[in-house]
Formats: C-alpha cells, structure tokens, sequence
C-alpha cells in the first residue's frame, strides 16, 4: 500500500500548484491542508513544526518535503526524450520566475514583479521557441504543444503556474509577446491536472490590469 500523502499549501501559491500538478498527472490521491497565507499561519508553531524554513508547500510522504519544484522532480512525473532540454527549459523558468513572483516577495513591488515576469518569459520565449524550432527542422514534426517533447514535463508543471501568476496577478500579457509561450500553455490548460487545479476554482484568486 502506497504512504499517505499530505500536502499542507494555497491555493494561490504557485509554488503549491507545481506539487498539485504533478501529483495530478500521477493520478496520486492526497489529503490538502490549506495554510492561510493571509493570517500567517505559515509562521505558527504547527507549521514550523512540519517545515522550519515556514516556506509553502510542504508535502507530507512520511518525512517533510520543502522545495516545490523538487518535490516534484521527485514524483518522476513523466521521462522526456531529452532531459537536458527539460533540465534547461525549467533552470530558466525557475530562476527567472519562481523569486520574484511568490506572495512574500511582492507586497511591495507590483510594478517591479511585472517587469520581472516580462524578462523571465521572454528568456523562457526565445530558449523553447528555439528548441522547438530546431526539432522541427530535424524531425519534421508539427509544432509540439509542451515546453519539450511530446509529453508532460516538470518545465510544464513549473510553466503554468508561472503564467498564472504574470497574467492573473501582474497583468502580463501572453500575446503577441510570447506566442510559443502561450501555445504551449493554451494546450496545457485543456489538460485535467492543470484546469482543474484549485487555482483556477480559488473565489480569492487576486488579478491586476497592468498592460505589457
């Protein structure tokens, strides 16, 4: 019998939704703890207790996981047909995008968290645009639907929840800016993990009118 899952996150954390994701793809049942972000109750004792660094989410499989993006790599969710692209694609997603747009680094600075989201998603634009553009041209294939290859990868898990913050929370626009960017996304969203992600069903989900 698999072990209990328990993911303690938010519903607006993109973060959080990278490991609902991916524990979507793997059809994995788990129990959600909400922590109220707004009420700090990332920074209690109960919460400390499971995860002392008090960053959001922790993924409860008999020992504390703290870092989204490796909670993820580590459910194995899918194996790319190259994984240096994959490994690629996310380093710059993640770096460009994951420190600058969470909650507890942008109270301050919505102008500035903007700016930061266009930068990340047209490094982001121009490295899969290049990629796809090359596979194209070797394999003579259709333009794919996902950040690499023909399947699911992290890069997607972390790309969606990325978009969902520029867009939703900083009114970065996709197009005509970032057309590959949106390809890819505009597929992923018809797909179950990531539509029915509790994101996209949150009565609190925060949006700002910022033009690119």
């Amino acid at each position: 019998m698999p072990p209990h899952l328990t993911l303690y996150g938010c519903a607006q954390s993109s973060c959080s939704a990278r490991v609902r994701i991916a524990l979507a793809l793997k059809n994995l049942a788990y129990t959600s703890v909400n922590v109220d972000f707004g009420r700090k109750e990332q920074r209690g004792a109960a919460y400390a207790a499971l995860n002392p660094s008090l960053s959001l989410p922790t993924l409860v499989v008999g020992t504390a996981g703290t870092e989204a993006a490796a909670a993820a790599g580590d459910l194995r969710i899918t194996h790319p047909c190259d994984p240096n692209r994959t490994l690629e694609a996310l380093g710059t997603l993640v770096a460009a995008v994951a420190p600058g747009t969470e909650i507890n680094t942008t109270a301050v600075c919505q102008a500035w968290a903007h700016d930061f989201c266009v930068q990340a998603l047209t490094a982001y634009e121009q490295l899969i645009a290049g990629q796809q553009q090359q596979q194209q041209q070797q394999q003579q294939k259709p333009q794919r639907c996902y950040s690499v290859g023909d399947a699911v990868s992290l890069a997607d898990v972390c790309l969606v929840p990325a978009v969902w913050n520029a867009t939703e929370r900083w009114g970065v626009r996709l197009l005509p800016s970032f057309p590959t960017v949106a390809r890819v996304y505009e597929h992923l969203m018809t797909l179950p993990a990531f539509r029915d992600d509790p994101w996209q069903h949150d009565s609190n989900r925060l949006t700002h009118e910022v033009d690119t």
